[in-house]
């Protein structure tokens, strides 16, 4: 009876269809390994991946089995294990698209659907290549097929992943260093790469709670047991499992640190270095040991802070306050080091500079950085926190960061360096949002900055060495386009530079990396090529002449200086919006002309004399301004950049003597960065709810003219005498925002 029954329910499926099944189901399997692989259980990745393709196979044979029951009295030949294979993984895949990939409906049933015949027909060419009764025709047709389909799968993900592929030179993706800047020698400096390795030796060693579950480093290994920390007063929920994976709960949080030390006596500043969100059972804190050890051997304790019992997890979610609990432990280890600091018997005692520290954060641990730098705006004496005499926060170096309003309320640092580096290529945290919190960095000490980088072609995970090559979980990830991604060790080059370089300012004073910060090509080859640059810079020694944040700014500038403007068809102040539209915490000029316009700011007698007064010798002035690309919001249907676009600026005395600067000759204007973030163009408003859909990036860069550098002998122009600044925009149509109009002295550059 049994065996009747079975040859009924199979009599129709022939060899065909049984490959077109085999090849249906093993193609819905690659998404359930995937899924698998993107919510991990801890327990092991061969474990998550044998129970997902055992869901699977049941799920798959109870359709089968359940369709060909139903299907006995039909007497017609409908292959039911081809038909229950179909109808199965159809929705299963579909499910997969719209609640774990998060597109929408229509984009879920294109793909599933396309999942589907693929997986189908890769079965049934196979079959025709291998089947012996197959023609030579139909095999060597089929092979090709096949072929075809694996060259597309390849050049679509497996290549640019595997080799950090980059897309072909060409002058619009492109920008070379070393022909960018029409004065390289004015650019280049002297000292030597900061992303060498420095002369120090140093000793890597961690200290922990000595009992962690899963890493020896911080269990039986450690080499300095750090006290526990009690956070029932942040965290509302603390789930059963997050508890058995870590064997702790929030009463209990570990201080966890990797650290890489010089060797000798110090005291040595002191670098806490706190990674983003990622999953919680991936670690993320071994990440940054490309950072550590390049710290350490150039004079400098680096220590990578955990924080992955704060990270998310598929099955115990995340902690609630997440951001504020980030800060909080992050200051906890401080409070931590500045103890140890001071007891005899330990690696650290004597040998921290707890006045010369530096937090430099990734992603979540960006903001936490920045909020730790400003911690009393949340927390108070009752948080348990070090006292403020007892340590300075100096730096902040930012990557990649969030920016998210805590409690209604964001960071204001003042007199804390600030860095902020983020790629174009970023799918996590891809409207730039460092910049919002450069809006928020002020100064009275003249020689401290700020200072942006963007890297057009990073992405977010890169930054962490732990991170893989997607910055979404999968199976969501493997839609993401790899193709246009600098490769990780080109990235990590950059960061390493940058953060070198920034910390070696801070600390040891070696202002001979400054030029890189006010302008990138004064790094010259030692930035990657295949990408272009943008950055922006701001010294706490900046007078400005108009940053348009006051009443009135469209007519009237710093001290009664005025404003006025002609030929624009657009001409106005507001907020400077990032891709999606939301702010960037700055007010800028928009300026959007067809053919000729000129926008000029005519200095009052008040703001020149507090200009001679900042800069004695107005040969030393540096005019600065900062300008965007802003042709995303084009008004006209022509958002193309003319080829022809000039800028001229006209530095005017009060005798009407002049200078004109060609602004190609100290930048160059860039078309806006154009981000293609997924594998298919057609799916980037489709996927989480249309966060890819403007593939456009406005990105500030800032502009340097220094007076000493012009070329005056032709013309009776006195800069002590200054009166008016113009800038002539010509060959239209274009877009731009002006911001941060003003002038700083050259001694503190």
């Amino acid at each position: 009876m049994w065996v009747s029954l079975r040859i009924k329910m199979l009599q129709y499926d022939t060899p065909s269809s049984w490959s077109a099944s085999v090849g249906l189901w093993l193609s819905t399997a690659v998404w359930f390994v995937l899924l698998a692989l993107g919510m991990p259980t801890g327990i092991g990745r061969g474990f998550d991946i044998l129970v997902a393709l055992l869901i699977h196979m049941i799920g798959s044979s109870a359709s089968i089995g359940i369709l060909s029951l139903l299907l006995l009295p039909v007497h017609r030949a409908i292959p039911r294990v081809y038909l229950g294979t179909f109808l199965y993984s159809l929705p299963v895949t579909f499910a997969i698209m719209y609640y774990s990939v998060d597109f929408d409906a229509i984009a879920s049933l294109v793909i599933s659907m396309g999942s589907v015949v693929c997986g189908s027909a890769a079965g049934v060419l196979l079959h025709l290549i291998f089947d012996r009764m197959s023609r030579p025709r139909t095999r060597l047709i089929s092979l090709m097929m096949m072929c075809i389909f694996v060259v597309l799968v390849s050049s679509k993900w497996i290549l640019p992943v595997t080799s950090g592929s980059l897309p072909p030179e060409d002058e619009a993706a492109i920008y070379s260093t070393s022909a960018a800047a029409s004065d390289a020698e004015e650019l280049s400096m002297t000292a030597d790469n900061p992303a060498l390795p420095g002369e120090m030796a140093y000793t890597i060693f961690t200290y922990g709670s000595g009992s962690d579950k899963h890493r020896p480093e911080f269990a039986e290994a450690v080499t300095l047991h750090s006290r526990s920390v009690d956070a029932s007063d942040y965290i509302q929920d603390w789930p059963e499992w997050r508890r058995i994976f870590w064997g702790f709960d929030e009463s209990e949080l570990p201080l966890n640190g990797r650290v890489w030390m010089p060797e000798g006596e110090g005291p040595y500043p002191l670098v806490l270095i706190v990674h983003g969100n990622h999953t919680m059972e991936k670690f993320s804190d071994d990440g940054y040991a490309y950072l550590g050890e390049l710290l350490a051997s150039r004079g400098m304790i680096a220590i990578s802070v955990d924080q992955n019992f704060l990270n998310y997890s598929y099955w115990s979610g995340i902690p609630n306050d997440n951001y504020k609990l980030r800060t909080w432990i992050l200051l906890q280890h401080i409070r931590e080091l500045g103890h140890f600091n001071e007891q005899p018997g330990n690696p650290f005692y004597g040998q921290i500079d707890m006045h010369q520290i530096a937090l430099v954060g990734h992603s979540r641990g960006g903001q936490a950085a920045a909020m730790a730098a400003d911690a009393s705006r949340w927390f108070g004496e009752e948080d348990a926190l070090p006292a403020p005499e007892d340590y300075t926060i100096q730096a902040v170096a930012a990557i990649a960061p969030t920016d998210v309003n805590v409690d209604h309320k964001a960071p204001y640092l003042h007199d804390v360096y600030y860095l902020t580096i983020y790629g174009g290529r970023d799918a996590d945290v891809n409207t730039l949002n460092g910049d919002e919190q450069y809006s928020r960095t002020t100064f009275s000490d003249p020689h401290r900055f700020k200072s942006a980088l963007f890297i057009e072609s990073a992405n977010h995970s890169y930054f962490n060495e732990s991170w893989g090559p997607y910055d979404l979980a999968l199976p969501e990830g493997v839609f993401l386009n790899q193709q246009d991604t600098m490769p990780r060790e080109k990235q990590e080059e950059v960061t390493k530079l940058y953060v070198s370089a920034f910390l070696e300012i801070v600390f040891h004073d070696k202002r001979e990396y400054m030029p890189m910060f006010r302008d990138f090509r004064a790094a010259g080859d030692w930035l990657p090529e295949h990408s272009r640059y943008f950055n922006r810079f701001e010294s706490g020694a900046f007078l400005p002449l108009h940053d348009f944040e006051h009443v009135d700014s469209d007519i009237i500038a710093m001290d009664g200086s005025e404003i006025t403007a002609k030929g624009f068809t657009v001409w106005e102040v507001q907020d400077v919006n990032n891709k999606n539209g939301v702010s960037k915490g700055t007010k800028g000029a928009v300026l959007e002309w067809e053919e000729q316009a000129e926008f000029t700011i005519e200095l009052s007698e008040q703001y020149r004399d507090k200009l001679l007064e900042a800069i004695e010798d107005p040969s030393e002035a540096v005019f600065t301004f900062s300008i965007m690309n802003a042709e995303h919001e084009l008004e006209t249907t022509d958002s193309a950049l003319s080829p022809e676009l000039e800028i001229i600026v006209e530095l005017e005395d009060l005798d009407g003597a002049s200078v004109h600067i060609p602004l190609d000759d100290y930048s160059h204007i860039l078309t806006m960065p154009k981000t293609q973030y997924t594998v298919f163009p057609l799916l980037e408003d489709r996927l989480r709810d249309g966060k890819y859909k403007n593939h456009l990036t406005p990105v500030f860069q800032t502009v340097e003219i220094s007076i000493e550098q012009l070329d005056l002998e032709q013309t009776d122009f006195e800069p002590g005498r200054l009166e008016r600044i113009t800038f002539y925009f010509d060959e239209g149509p274009s877009r731009f925002v002006l911001d941060d109009i003003g002038f700083v002295e050259e001694r503190y550059l």
